[in-house]
């Protein structure tokens, strides 16, 4: 798919310019996941993220270089956040992940958006856009889930909750932010995982939670995330 953006806001300007200066070092450079999908849904970008084919130490190089400040603590998981005023863009190198027995995953740098995808939550944060050639990367029907309104993981959905139960947050939390439906085999196996919340912290939990900025969708959240019973009241007809 060919789309044309343009920038509306200073963070979306700092994260074009940040784009600019790393795909001239490799072509494979990309907006990502929510920042894509915010863009298509036309809603106010919050955060932009951009993945890149480029080693974290290289795009640590291409900051200094145009004096552009930067924050490494995050580099052994492949992630440099570019800094300019209160504006933060945070520049992951493409990786796959593979989990044991912790929500941590011991991570592969790579050299593909495809395989990159593969580690991503939901369909709807797995697009990659090219501000280069417009050109939007969809590997897991995620424009079409984003035209029908509809949440659904990557892969086994029971899978990919096991691998990190805090993906049942989210996906709670982006179908109220969204006023989307969570397809019936995601919903199923959130369902059926939703004890594993309890090997979470309450405050990881609770940074999700934040992350709505709608009180009643929050108070929502919560009363779904301490009362399995509530599910069905507030999202099974969603």
């Amino acid at each position: 798919m060919k789309f044309e953006y343009k920038p509306v806001s200073d963070l979306e300007n700092f994260g074009c310019e940040i784009y600019s200066l790393l795909v001239e070092n490799s072509k494979q450079t990309f907006f990502v996941g929510g920042t894509v999908r915010d863009i298509l849904l036309k809603r106010n970008v919050k955060d932009v993220d951009i993945s890149t084919s480029i080693k974290p130490e290289v795009v640590a190089e291409i900051l200094k270089k145009h004096y552009i400040d930067f924050n490494q603590t995050y580099k052994n998981l492949g992630i440099i956040i570019a800094l300019k005023e209160q504006h933060a863009i945070a520049v992951a190198t493409f990786r796959k992940e593979a989990y044991s027995k912790s929500r941590y995953p011991k991570i592969t740098f790579i050299q593909e958006a495809k395989k990159d995808s593969e580690r991503r939550d939901f369909t709807i944060n797995s697009l990659y856009l090219s501000l280069k050639n417009g050109q939007i990367l969809d590997f897991h029907n995620g424009l079409e889930d984003i035209k029908k309104k509809k949440i659904c993981f990557i892969g086994d959905p029971k899978k990919r909750i096991t691998d990190d139960p805090l993906r049942i947050v989210r996906a709670l939390r982006f179908s109220l932010e969204l006023n989307f439906k969570i397809e019936n085999k995601s919903y199923l196996a959130i369902k059926n995982k939703f004890l594993t919340l309890g090997t979470l912290t309450k405050t990881k939990i609770f940074s999700e939670v934040e992350k709505l900025t709608n009180l009643s969708q929050r108070k929502i959240l919560i009363k779904c995330l301490t009362n399995e019973k509530n599910l069905d009241k507030y999202f099974k007809s969603r």
